[in-house]
């Protein structure tokens, strides 16, 4: 108040001290200068720099009073353990708006300002307190307090109130996403020259704007989501973190499909213990979660919803796009036979899957898995989706967020938006720095995202996805790693996208265990380590409470599963019968029976060849087992030789007919007995018929010559 923009005697005092010293030991700005220097000109060193916060210095001070500076300053400094400015000051130390601060109070934040860490009342409280009574003289000393304010104040012991410390710890994972998105923006993201253009080219530069520029940063967060989130986990995990004597560690992404919204993130149990963000930066295995994505490239491959594989357990993969060999088994034993795409997906049959993206080709499947989203989106993040078959089976390095932002372009009808938590941004003044805006992109065709949900459906309905089921339509995706060290579901509804992980994710007692297969004891004692029972729990507790509030909404409608003509191979061995259905993509169905063609070939199949089937649907073929049927001999005795003989064809036999002499003329051409004359016989065995023959007239005896 006493001098203006800049102190010349001050900067020429603080110059003698500093060149006698040989370092920086004392400054000689103004706090018009210290505002300046944190809004604009910044910390750089040079004689450039002082000579502009000069110049802004002096234009600052024609625009403002010296009361607005001094109120735009004391809402910028910094005052220790995060808190910026002295509203927050005030919450984060005595847990009261600044209007509330008592005399002493005050005197204890100004005091701070010059050294934060070191007059720091929570771990320093005596030197804390020693420097404000400091303050409150100064204050006498100008007469700004009377004698009676002094001595009270200097005698209120210190109280510090903890009830609103809250300064970055509400979400700390959430916060630290936040922050990373400023200081370290990704040059993938949308918005990476607008954070450079908005808060500085350099990571010093938006530090300071960050943590110095008075900034209000709005998020995509929803406070009530990120309770059910925090409560699901919590609920299902009670004692996270120590696989020695306790349960893993899960976290959760939730965001909204539509635009890529951010709602909800368990980053870890603790942020104090690890600052690893599980939901963006961790590196894990995706196990089955990840045949949502073979599914898709399946489709734009233009292999039908109705594609049908033996399900042999272990399966061999030949030399081919998976390599010189591959022969991958299922988690569990399985049904094995003939097995559709639908069946298969909903009892997550490696086996199955495995012989798809060997159709596909691994390619394929990593460049529609990136294009659907996954993919990384943060600082510090790695998400790796080589180009080999074992992908299909979850052989990746991916992060709860990326694999929510894949399964949400399906929720998106194909279209994948771009995952983000900042809102808006407003500078001390009230300007609109920043404000976020959707951006998507059409990854896959609606169609194929349709395909692919009406599969997922199945997964919750009646596959391993059961424990996810919340009573509206819902889609999603278990996994299992081979080593049972991760366990995932990843499922949506139209309107929200949710993923969740367990497993360890952090170094316990010196030991890494970030490959180690979950253990289950107390409360998960018994259950098995995997997705649908360990992660699908936890998702079906957050997304019951998440979506109450929405009103339900079906999936689009799939198309209709192509038909196709059903082949012939009645008269095919076995083997080449299967061959040529599954090659048409339909399922066959084998039942053996007796019959008369040789043992191995199809005598009879439903439908019959030429007819128009759905393509996926069964076939059952009639398979000879070499041995011809037994059938009931018809009794033909007393009908014409003519009838007898249709009958017992008919019946599949071979009819001998043996004439026989009778003298009545009414047996003539009439079956008088038949052998064998009853029971069961093979088909094609014979039936000797025995037929009256009128027997000739006498000859006439020659007359007497």
């Amino acid at each position: 108040y006493d001098h203006g923009p800049v102190d010349a005697k001050a900067i020429g005092r603080a110059l003698v001290a500093n060149v006698s010293a040989g370092k920086v030991v004392q400054g000689g700005s103004t706090i018009t200068q210290q505002l300046v220097k944190n809004f604009y000109t910044g910390n750089e060193q040079t004689l450039k720099r002082k000579i502009q916060e000069a110049k802004d210095a002096i234009c600052l001070e024609q625009t403002e009073t010296k009361d607005q500076i001094l109120e735009l300053y004391l809402n910028d400094v910094y005052f220790g353990h995060g808190a910026y400015g002295i509203g927050t000051a005030a919450e984060y130390y005595f847990g009261k708006s600044v209007v509330k601060l008592t005399l002493p109070e005050s005197a204890l934040l100004a005091a701070q300002i010059s050294a934060p860490t070191y007059y720091d009342p929570v771990r320093k409280p005596e030197t804390a307190v020693k420097q404000r009574n400091i303050v409150l003289h100064d204050m006498l000393r100008y007469r700004w307090i009377t004698d009676q304010q002094y001595t009270e104040a200097i005698k209120v012991p210190l109280k510090l109130s903890a009830k609103q410390r809250n300064v970055n710890r509400p979400l700390p994972y959430f916060a630290q996403f936040v922050q990373d998105t400023i200081l370290h923006p990704i040059q993938s993201d949308p918005n990476y020259k607008t954070y450079l253009k908005v808060f500085g080219n350099t990571v010093e530069e938006r530090k300071r704007f960050l943590f110095e520029g008075g900034l209000k940063i709005y998020t995509t967060y929803q406070p009530q989501l990120q309770r059910y989130a925090d409560a699901a986990v919590s609920g299902r995990m009670p004692n996270e973190g120590n696989p020695f004597t306790g349960n893993p560690e899960s976290s959760l992404v939730s965001m909204v499909p539509q635009t890529g919204a951010i709602r909800a993130m368990v980053g870890g149990p603790s942020f104090t213990k690890h600052k690893i963000n599980l939901a963006v930066q961790s590196r894990r295995q995706a196990g089955s979660a990840f045949k949502a994505f073979t599914l898709a490239a399946a489709m734009e491959a233009g292999i039908p919803l109705g594609k049908v594989y033996d399900t042999p357990n272990p399966v061999h993969i030949p030399p081919g796009p998976c390599g010189p060999s591959w022969s991958p088994h299922n988690a569990e034993a399985g049904s094995g036979g003939f097995m559709d795409m639908a069946t298969a997906t909903a009892e997550s049959v490696n086996v199955w899957f495995a012989q798809l993206i060997a159709d596909v080709g691994p390619e394929k499947v990593q460049e529609v898995a990136k294009k659907m989203g996954v993919v990384s989106y943060a600082y510090n993040s790695y998400v790796s989706v080589p180009a080999v078959c074992a992908i299909t089976l979850g052989s990746v390095q991916v992060n709860p967020l990326s694999m929510t932002a894949g399964f949400a372009t399906l929720a998106n009808n194909g279209i994948h938006c771009y995952p983000y938590a900042i809102q808006k941004v407003v500078s001390w003044r009230g300007k609109v720095l920043f404000k976020a805006k959707p951006q998507c992109k059409q990854a896959i065709a609606p169609r194929i995202a349709a395909s692919v949900s009406s599969l997922l459906q199945g997964v919750i309905s009646h596959g391993t996805g059961t424990k996810a089921i919340i009573g509206r339509p819902a889609a999603g995706k278990t996994g299992t790693a081979q080593d049972f060290a991760d366990a995932w579901f990843v499922g949506y509804v139209p309107q929200l996208a949710t993923g969740v992980w367990t497993g360890y994710g952090y170094v316990n007692r010196n030991v890494d265990m970030t490959r180690a297969p979950i253990l289950t004891s107390g409360q998960l004692a018994g259950l098995h380590a995997f997705g649908g029972t360990m992660s699908a729990p936890i998702w079906h507790d957050f997304m019951l409470r998440a979506v109450a509030g929405l009103p339900v909404r079906g999936f689009p409608t799939a198309p209709a599963p192509a038909g196709g003509t059903v082949p012939n191979v009645v008269g095919m061995k076995q083997a080449d019968a299967e061959k040529t259905l599954v090659k048409a993509n339909f399922t066959p169905f084998v039942r053996v029976a007796a019959s008369t063609e040789r043992a191995g070939v199809v005598f009879s199949q439903t439908p019959a060849g030429g007819a128009h089937a759905t393509l996926g649907s069964r076939v059952t073929i009639m398979v000879s087992n070499g041995k011809a049927p037994k059938v009931p001999v018809p009794n033909v005795v007393g009908r014409t030789q003519a009838q007898a003989t249709s009958i017992l064809r008919g019946a599949g036999f071979v009819v001998n007919v043996v004439q026989q002499p009778d003298p009545d003329p009414k047996n003539d051409g009439i079956v008088l007995q038949q052998v064998p004359a009853s029971g069961k016989r093979p088909v094609g065995s014979t039936v000797t018929i025995y037929v009256g023959q009128k027997e000739p007239s006498p000859s006439p005896s020659p007359s007497p010559g």
